[in-house]
């Protein structure tokens, strides 16, 4: 298999709405401008930022576009601070910065029978971006995506779907109405049904972590799919949630990027990313979920012969990243603990 492409570094940039529209009634389409280049590969998302700092992450939805329109969907929340405002305030013209791409959940080189998408909710949209992007390329094995839904009228993009098959003949959707309580009801359930041996096929996932979970845990051990071939955003949280109350602590020697080092005194019982965001220092997007990378860090040889070996998502991540290097780890990955006393750290 050819060596998997760098991904596109994180950036900021200042986005214009061009559109805003409800595609359902719980979802909000945004078609937005980038004022500059903000280059991405189909799968990742970005992060926004609203005028009083908050932010929330988003996928966009379609293929890349050297014109820099970029469409997002949006689920709305009840009483949600950023979906809430968005669904009172977008309207064409307004300005809202973002940071990005992040994520690695993309398109994978190599052979394979057939590709599955398992999506649910607005999981769809990373889904609908890497689909537009492998139809302008041309499908050369089957594509079956499996959406799920609680309601029909959540399955927002079942016509544009029925478009698609009707130009794109290797290309099949099948709509789920979710039940988790019946297990081959449900997204990963239908594709396990459908497709009884997927040891020579790819799978992307997108949505929530049950769903994400049960996918690859059903699909890999019932189905046959190698587990190297399972793709998803990392849903996993922090090595270690932080206590009610952490007292010991651990100090830090972290070192910036102006190449100055100042002492950190930290609590243990947390990760390593939540000890730096704290003090201000650092702060990851995805809030610990090892999927965008910009917790990355540099440890000497000698403290990192003390963690773990890295998850194989953060693995997966950190080799996707621009300019890897051996000595990088997640801080979010990492649990903070007393053994990690005078922990040297790079920023």
């Amino acid at each position: 298999m050819p060596a998997p492409q760098p991904l596109p570094a994180p950036s900021s940039c200042r986005l214009t709405v061009l559109k805003a529209q409800r595609l359902a009634p719980h979802v909000l389409q945004l078609w937005l401008q980038a004022e500059t280049a903000f280059r991405y590969r189909e799968g990742q998302f970005l992060s926004l930022m609203l005028p009083d700092g908050a932010c929330r992450s988003y996928s966009m939805a379609n293929a890349y576009h050297s014109a820099g329109r970029i469409e997002l969907n949006i689920r709305l929340i009840e009483g949600g601070q950023v979906s809430g405002w968005l669904a009172q305030h977008a309207a064409p013209g307004l300005a809202l910065s973002a940071t990005g791409p992040y994520g690695d959940c993309c398109w994978q080189a190599g052979a394979a029978s057939v590709d599955i998408m398992l999506a649910t909710g607005t999981g769809i949209a990373p889904i609908k971006a890497m689909i537009e992007q492998r139809l302008q390329s041309g499908l050369t094995r089957p594509l079956i995506v499996y959406w799920g839904a609680r309601h029909v009228d959540d399955l927002y993009l079942q016509e544009l779907f029925a478009q698609w098959m009707l130009l794109h003949p290797l290309l099949r959707f099948v709509g789920v109405i979710d039940d988790s309580a019946t297990p081959a009801r449900t997204v990963q359930g239908c594709a396990a049904q459908d497709h009884p041996d997927l040891s020579a096929a790819h799978v992307y996932a997108c949505g929530g972590p049950a769903m994400v979970h049960a996918a690859q845990q059903l699909l890999t051990t019932q189905c046959g799919l190698p587990l190297e071939n399972f793709h998803a955003d990392a849903f996993e949280p922090a090595s270690v949630a932080a206590t009610s109350a952490p007292t010991a602590g651990v100090t830090l020697q972290v070192t910036d990027r102006a190449g100055q080092t100042q002492p950190l005194t930290v609590a243990v019982g947390q990760s390593l990313m939540q000890a730096l965001a704290a003090a201000q220092v650092l702060q990851g997007v995805c809030g610990g979920k090892a999927s965008c990378g910009t917790c990355r860090v540099a440890l000497p040889e000698p403290w990192l012969a003390r963690l773990p070996a890295p998850a194989r998502a953060e693995a997966r991540l950190l080799r996707a990243l621009e300019q890897p290097q051996p000595n990088q780890r997640l801080a979010c990955q990492i649990a903070l603990n007393p053994e990690l006393d005078g922990l040297q750290v790079s920023l």
